[in-house]
């Protein structure tokens, strides 16, 4: 049996390294030769492993439960006991274990794996990466966005990847339906889920060229509980401190950045 470890942060580079391995399988059947838990009992788990494939070829398990990550929990020790059996070694299946964080060196499960399998540690994406995959689905869905209107796309969704490309995804669907290629900046605005970074943003823009019954629209339409709300406060505080600081110091002939460099009070 072969071990395939997935962990690390990044939960669409995750996805799309396992279903790089599931593409290396031919004829998958869910139900068949094809399972994925997020809570199964281990006896269970450990009799799905020991069950030959009704179809040829490896079976396909996926687990992405975190008890069987940690090493105090029954269901890693019973899972370890199984793979430590040699027999284990001679069934004809592929675990997949997805981990949220990375799993200290020490851990037995790891060590099996680095023995019996392959392990992928999927760190956070930066920007760099970021661009790529976005340069790439475009790409696959032959549809085109101007680079300064990639990194806008990118500051109003975050750097969730997961979340960049499923809002990509509505943008390519959005433009295919006006029978176009190119994404416009327009249709970002139209479609796009924005972060609450960036509705705080739009909130001081509009402040700035004095349009105050549009950041109260923006405001109700976006802040809602008191946590966000509360959050929004703090930011306005933020932003109009350093514009006062950096006023106080033009006008004293002082450096804005020495100003605005120094340690909170």
């Amino acid at each position: 049996m072969k071990i395939i470890l997935l962990e690390g942060e990044d939960v669409y580079l995750k996805l799309k390294k396992l279903n790089e391995n599931k593409d290396e399988f031919l004829n998958l059947k869910k139900g068949v030769n094809y399972f994925k838990y997020t809570n199964i009992d281990p006896d269970d788990l450990i009799y799905e492993l020991d069950m030959p494939s009704f179809l040829p070829g490896e079976k396909l398990i996926i687990l992405e439960d975190e008890t069987y990550l940690k090493q105090s929990e029954s269901n890693f020790k019973k899972l370890i006991k199984f793979l430590d059996n040699e027999e284990s070694k001679n069934i004809n299946a592929v675990l997949v274990i997805i981990s949220e964080q990375k799993l200290r060196d020490t851990n037995k499960l790891k060590k099996i794996a680095l023995t019996d399998g392959k392990i992928y540690n999927v760190s956070k994406a930066d920007k760099k990466t970021i661009t790529n995959e976005i340069f790439e689905y475009l790409k696959q869905n032959n549809t085109f966005m101007e680079y300064k209107d990639i990194i806008y796309f990118t500051e109003i969704v975050g750097e969730d990847l997961y979340k960049i490309i499923n809002e990509l995804d509505k943008l390519v669907r959005y433009t295919k339906s006006k029978s176009e290629k190119n994404i416009k900046r327009e249709y970002i605005d139209k479609v796009v889920n924005k972060t609450i970074d960036s509705k705080m943003f739009e909130v001081t823009k509009v402040l700035e060229i004095k349009m105050n019954k549009k950041a109260v629209e923006i405001i109700n339409e976006n802040f809602k509980d008191k946590t966000e709300i509360l959050g929004l406060i703090s930011y306005l505080y933020s932003y109009y401190l350093d514009i006062l600081l950096t006023k106080e110091a033009l006008e004293n002939g002082i450096q804005p950045r020495r100003v605005l460099n120094l340690p909170p009070n």
